[in-house]
Order: C-alpha cells, then structure tokens, then sequence
C-alpha cells in the first residue's frame, strides 16, 4: 500500500469507527493495514466493502477485521457456492478427462479425495448437479471452518497409495 492508499485507509477506517461510535488508534489502524496488504486486500475492495457496512450493518459497534472481510470475499457459504460453480465451469469447459488444478485448497482437496474428479466427471449425471452443489456447499463450509484437517500432502497415486496402506500389514 502507497502513502496515498494509506491515508485514504486510515480515513475510512477512523470514519467506520466514528459512525459505530467506536475509537480506534494508530496501533490498530496499522495492524489492519498489515493485515490488508498480507491479504492482499486493495483499497478499491477496502473502498467498497466499507460503503456496504454503512449501509447494511444495523450493530452499532466497529466490525472486527474478520467482519470486515467477509463483506470483501463474502461468507463461507458465497465462498463456496463459488466454488462449486468453478468446479462445474471447468467440467463443462475442459471435460471429464482433463486434470483440473484448483488454487483453493479446500477444492483442490475435495476434488482430489472426496471425489476424485475424473471419476465423478465421467459419472455425474445431470439430474445429480443440484445434489452434489448442495453436498459440495456443505463439505466445503466444513473445511473452510476447519482448515488445519486439509492434509498439506497431495494424495499419493496409484502404486505408491498401496504400497503406504499395505506398510504396516503381516509386520
């Protein structure tokens, strides 16, 4: 973030907590500005998502940061419903026999586990989509609350799979 982007930051963060009432200090005003640059949050987004919290917001109390950027990236539901559209767009683009790669973890996790997607590609029947977007929504929601159950090693393929369930058997 610029000093520009900076002070408009700091403007709209002081001004939120001036109409919820609230005070804020430069201490904090600096831990969101960390934060929103690791997030890689613009001031556009920040922009927005504030216009929307003076609108919509009925508590009279500064929203968190966590608050503050469910307004920008939407609730875990939105976020899921994303992504299962995402997942249904490549498979209508690219076909059961492509190799999708996902950039959201928790996708790239369920569609390399839960269902694996060439598998559930070549399957899926059209009078499925509405059940599995909902099943989808639902495991998605459960990872994303709970990301630390995502194992951070990709699934092992073919022989290698075997060979690591079998390790420990007649030993």
């Amino acid at each position: 973030m610029n000093k520009s982007e900076r002070q408009e930051l700091a403007n709209i963060v002081f001004g939120l907590a001036s109409n919820f009432g609230d005070n804020l200090n430069q201490a904090g005003l600096e831990l969101w500005a960390t934060m929103f640059e690791q997030d890689g949050v613009s001031i556009d987004q920040i922009r927005q998502a504030a216009g929307q919290i003076l609108r919509k917001r009925k508590i009279s109390k500064m929203p968190t940061y966590a608050e503050f950027i469910e307004y920008i990236h939407g609730d875990s539901k939105d976020k899921a419903q994303r992504q299962a559209d995402a997942v249904l767009d490549f498979l209508r683009r690219h076909g059961a026999k492509a190799e999708p790669r996902f950039e959201d973890p928790v996708t790239a996790y369920l569609m390399s586990v839960r269902w694996q997607y060439q598998q559930w590609a070549s399957s899926l029947k059209e009078s499925e989509v509405v059940w599995w977007r909902k099943e989808f929504i639902e495991a998605y929601q459960s990872y994303a609350k709970n990301p630390e159950t995502i194992p951070t090693e990709r699934r092992l393929e073919g022989s290698d799979k075997v060979k690591q369930l079998t390790a420990g058997i007649g030993g």
